[in-house]
């Protein structure tokens, strides 16, 4: 039953293809959260993705007007990017680990490098540092403020750092819905540390795409590799998440910052790929936004009209979600 809605998209369309009404449809999949003790749709699909096929989603051909992406690299994992991370993301990113080390000694368990450091498109004028750390027991309130005072005095690019602290446990179990975190620091692009403390019940979709990157790409600084910690959220999951992302996007007002997070989430529905949003911009750059907002996004003076952001995002956005590949992340689908 579960495959049956992945593969139709909605539980309305898997009643219609399985000649079922949508209140049986609704009560298999009640059962099935029961049994496994998922409480959406989305932690069962979580749950139950290592005996489910992957569902068919469109050839890249398909997906923009003809428009075609490279293919995955051969890989052990089909979102697996082999690249070497960039290296002077991965000084910077050592220091920072030797820093939490002393912050956290025994506590901490591992540091890992991720997003465009190691997907591809880092540069320190333009890009962040992104690190996910894992530790082995929840931070105490000692601890959180090691961390913030340390993460305050770290080389970094130009537009900061984005760090993020979990638990092993939180780590390999991850809620695809409510995803638990100890805590989050950031450093901006004018110094400024902001701290999120998560450990009373916080939670954070962004890390579903934090934890995919990571464990098919990501580097150990600290630690053992990360497809040992990490947990592998399933297609449909992530391809939620990527088109999710575009909502946060939009929300943040940035149309250079939506445009290629657009981009990004079309590149994953086509190739099941993981990919920097600088390569994303590459592949779909004959779409005139997407190709103004590549060239902004390197440093240059072309502009890109809000409005054209917009609408290429709506568009990406409304495709991919009427895409049968993308799980809505309620208990209803």
């Amino acid at each position: 039953m579960v495959a049956a809605v992945l593969e139709a998209g909605s539980e309305k369309a898997a009643a219609h293809r399985l000649g079922l009404s949508h209140s049986t449809v609704k009560h298999h999949l009640a059962n099935a959260r029961s049994k496994v003790g998922a409480e959406t749709t989305a932690q069962l699909v979580w749950i139950l993705a290592p005996r489910l096929p992957e569902p068919e989603g469109e050839t890249p051909e398909e997906s923009h007007g003809g428009q075609s992406l490279a293919q995955p690299a051969a890989a052990d994992h089909p979102h697996r990017m082999k690249l070497d991370p960039d290296p002077e993301a991965v000084r910077m990113a050592s220091m920072a680990a030797e820093r939490l080390r002393e912050a956290l000694g025994a506590n901490l368990a591992a540091v890992y490098l991720h997003g465009s450091a190691v997907l591809g498109g880092f540069d320190a004028v333009v890009s962040d540092l992104d690190l996910l750390v894992l530790c082995e027991d929840p931070l105490s309130d000692a601890e959180v403020d090691a961390v913030a005072i340390t993460v305050a005095s770290l080389e970094l690019p130009a537009k900061g750092l984005e760090m993020s602290v979990l638990t092993r446990s939180e780590a390999v179990t991850l809620d695809p819905v409510r995803p638990r975190f100890q805590m989050h620091a950031a450093v901006d692009d004018r110094g400024v540390v902001r701290r999120v403390d998560g450990r009373r019940g916080g939670h954070d979709r962004d890390l579903v795409l934090h934890l995919a990157v990571c464990h098919d790409s990501g580097q150990a600084l600290v630690g053992p590799a990360p497809g040992e910690t990490l947990a592998a959220p399933p297609d449909a999951i992530v391809a939620q998440a990527t088109v999710d992302e575009i909502g946060w996007a939009r929300d943040a007002g940035d149309p250079v910052y939506l445009v290629l997070t657009a981009a990004r989430a079309d590149t994953f529905a086509s190739s099941r790929r993981l990919v920097s949003k600088v390569e994303a911009g590459e592949a779909y750059r004959a779409v005139p936004v997407v190709c103004a907002a590549l060239a902004r996004h390197r440093g240059g003076d072309t502009a890109v009209d809000p409005a054209d952001a917009r609408g290429y995002a709506d568009e990406v956005e409304a495709r991919l979600r009427a895409n049968r590949s993308v799980v809505e992340a309620g208990p209803d689908l």
